[in-house]
């Protein structure tokens, strides 16, 4: 089984905060991304999510070194955002 770095959208790391702050558990998580998401997520993925969320308030990617996105990359990728955030029930 292959394995993928790329990183989650925000959208699920998000979903995945606000699910297990109510309380589910990893198995019910993975079905519920699968189900409404349609996207796989495993126990792994939720762990690192979760401990991104306790290390830092967020699940936001951290600013990284070398040059800055342009603004409009940035502000289009904000607004793509909460356009799919609009599409997620917590």
């Amino acid at each position: 089984m292959e394995h993928s770095k790329e990183s989650l959208p925000l959208e699920v790391r998000y979903y995945v905060v606000c699910q297990v702050l109510t309380g589910f558990e990893y198995k019910e998580i993975i079905e519920m991304v699968h189900q409404k998401l349609s996207r796989g997520i495993s126990s792994g993925s939720i762990s690192e999510v979760m401990k991104k969320y306790r290390e830092h308030g967020s699940v936001e990617d951290l600013p990284r070194s070398g040059r800055p996105l342009k603004q409009f990359m940035e502000e289009e990728r904000a607004r793509a955002w909460f356009r799919r955030l609009k599409t997620i029930q917590c």
